[in-house]
C-alpha cells in the first residue's frame, strides 16, 4: 500500500499525463485536418497492479504544409481517489523523417488544476513514430518517446507504445487501440496504459 501511494505521488507530482501517441507517422497534407477523441486507463505495477487514472483526451492536427504538421492535445485526468481532475495541454510540431512511415514530433505541454504548480509541470516529449501497413485495412503504429521535465527534481522518463489503425479506408477514419508502457530507468516499478481512440479526417 505504501509503495502504491508512492507510485501515485510520483506519477501525479511529476506532471505526467497519458503517454499514449494515438496517431500514425504519416503527415497530413497542406490544409488537411485530423481529429482524435480517445480514452486512456493508466495503471502502475510494482509487484501488484492497480488503476491510477482515467484520462479523456482530444487531439487535433492541421497540415501547415506537406512537411510540417501542428498538433494540439488536451486531456482531462481523473485521478483515483481524488475529487478534482487535472488537465493537460500540449502543442507539437511534427515533421517527416522517411516517407510516410517514419516521423518525429516534439510536444511541449504542462499540467494545470487544483493543487498543481503549473510552472513546475512544463515538459517536452520528443517522440519518434513509425507506421507499417501489413494489410490495406490495418496499420501498425510504434513509437518511442522521452518525457523530459523542466523541474530539475523530477526524473526523466521513457515511454514505448504500440497500436493499430483499423479501417475500411485508413485515409478517412480509423479505430485506434493502443498499449503503452512508461518507466523510469532508475526505478523498478512501471506504468502501463490501455487506450482506445477514433480518428477522422473532416
Amino acid at each position: 500500500m505504501a509503495i502504491g501511494g508512492l507510485c501515485i505521488l510520483l506519477f501525479c507530482f511529476s506532471g505526467c499525463y497519458t503517454f499514449s501517441t494515438m496517431q500514425r507517422a504519416k503527415l497530413l497534407q497542406k490544409g488537411d485536418f485530423e481529429i482524435t477523441p480517445y480514452l486512456s486507463t493508466v495503471y502502475y505495477n510494482s509487484g501488484s497492479t492497480d488503476r491510477m487514472t482515467y484520462q479523456y483526451g482530444l487531439q487535433s492536427a492541421y497540415g501547415l504544409n506537406d512537411r510540417l504538421n501542428f498538433r494540439v492535445c488536451y486531456e482531462l485526468i481523473d485521478i483515483e481517489n481524488s475529487q478534482d481532475p487535472w488537465h493537460f495541454l500540449s502543442i507539437a510540431p511534427k515533421v517527416p523523417i522517411m516517407g510516410d512511415w517514419l516521423s518525429f514530433s516534439f510536444p511541449v505541454g504542462t499540467v494545470f488544476g487544483s493543487g498543481v504548480e503549473t510552472s513546475d509541470s512544463w515538459q517536452v516529449h520528443p517522440t519518434l513514430m513509425a507506421t507499417i501497413i501489413p494489410l490495406e485495412w490495418m496499420e501498425l503504429n510504434l513509437s518511442a518517446k522521452g518525457l523530459v521535465f523542466a523541474e530539475k527534481d523530477y526524473d526523466n522518463l521513457v515511454a514505448l507504445n504500440s497500436g493499430f489503425g483499423l479501417s475500411t479506408n485508413l485515409d478517412r477514419w480509423a479505430v485506434r487501440p493502443e498499449f503503452g508502457v512508461l518507466f523510469n530507468p532508475k526505478e523498478q516499478f512501471y506504468f502501463f496504459s490501455w487506450n482506445l481512440g477514433f480518428t477522422f479526417y473532416p
